[in-house]
């Protein structure tokens, strides 16, 4: 759990409120974060969810987007505590997505728009203009209108790379440094943490990036090799102290 603290604000003073925590169902964040999905940081279009392999058995990723660039996000949403495996997990939906071309997506995201309870992103993707026809969304029609671009920016572009996005309410150290190598080898992935709470009568739900980070590989190196000092880390230019 986030150590996110809470006040309410009387004039010039404060009084600090205990959240409770509320025991949704990881279903229960698939559906909030399906409906708005800048909840994840950015504007994201959704085009399928508990997407399986039939060829691949018991696998299925939790959600998948489209990014403005026609990037495929693949999000992964864990309640409570990330499984030290889901690193690896979320890379390997990386690579299932990654052989579909961008007529498997639209037919992927056909099945998806059509799903009764499907209809208020279906209805936003009518208001734009988007035909969904029988089997089939033009997702390069579809990114054109969604983000307010030129249709020819997607031209064989869409799914040319991936990215993947890890929800969860806490992070395994281990998988917390998975993310930040991965990020450091050039692979697009992000940790995302998330806080769902009730302070007083409101339900709060919220989110940050917290991985990739700078800190963190310094504080794992630290805590592993008491008394020794490491090699700082560089990041754009920029020297960390590792004291």
């Amino acid at each position: 759990m986030s150590d996110a603290r809470f006040f309410t604000i009387n004039g010039e003073s404060m009084s600090e409120v205990k959240p409770t925590p509320i025991p949704d169902s990881e279903l229960d964040l698939e559906r909030r974060v399906k409906q708005t999905p800048s909840f994840l940081g950015e504007n994201l279009v959704i085009i399928a969810e508990q997407l399986d392999f039939p060829q691949i058995k018991g696998d299925a990723i939790d959600l998948v987007a489209l990014a403005g660039d026609g990037s495929v996000v693949v999000i992964e949403l864990k309640k409570g505590k990330s499984p030290s495996d889901v690193d690896f997990q979320a890379i390997k939906y990386a690579s299932y997505i990654s052989h579909l071309s961008a007529d498997e997506l639209g037919e992927i995201a056909a099945t998806f728009l059509a799903r009764t309870e499907n209809k208020p992103i279906r209805d936003r993707v009518k208001e734009l203009g988007v035909e969904i026809s029988a089997g089939q969304v033009d997702l390069a029609q579809l990114l054109a209108a969604w983000f307010k671009r030129d249709i020819t920016e997607y031209d064989s572009v869409i799914n040319t790379r991936q990215r993947i996005a890890i929800v969860a309410e806490e992070f395994d150290a281990r998988v917390a440094l998975a993310i930040e190598w991965l990020a450091r080898q050039g692979v697009q992935i992000a940790g995302i943490q998330y806080q769902e709470v009730q302070v007083g009568g409101t339900r709060l739900l919220s989110s940050r990036r917290v991985f990739p980070a700078v800190s963190l590989g310094r504080q794992f190196i630290a805590s592993t090799k008491p008394g020794a000092r490491a090699e700082p880390w560089k990041e754009d230019g920029k020297t960390y102290s590792t004291a």
